[in-house]
């Protein structure tokens, strides 16, 4: 990756996606990822979102956290938190079995 040009993020997400994905490699992509578009943008001059979403004065997201092991009540508290921050949608995380994952969320 040395010596390749910064905003040309596609051509190092390949040489990134190729060196493996799974564990460390998926969380050290994400990083990188979120690097080269600051970079571009700082390139560029204009606001991040500006490249993220061109088309757009807006767009959807999602709370998420580290929740996989809260308890119902703590878990309830982390979901109004996030829908008061405005996000349309939650992602929860459960661990067990289906059942328990289904009575979980439910």
């Amino acid at each position: 990756m040395l010596g390749t040009y910064a905003v040309d993020d596609r051509l190092l997400y390949g040489q990134l996606h190729r060196s493996g994905t799974g564990g460390i490699n998926t969380l050290a992509l994400g990083a990188i990822d979120i690097a080269l578009w600051d970079i571009s943008a700082k390139w560029y001059n204009v606001p991040l979102h500006r490249l993220l979403v061109a088309r757009r004065e807006s767009i959807r997201t999602y709370g998420s956290g580290i929740d996989l092991f809260l308890d119902s009540d703590a878990l309830l508290d982390q979901v109004d938190k996030f829908l008061a921050q405005g996000h349309n949608a939650v992602k929860i995380k459960s661990v067990g079995t289906p059942r328990k994952k289904i009575s979980t969320v439910s």
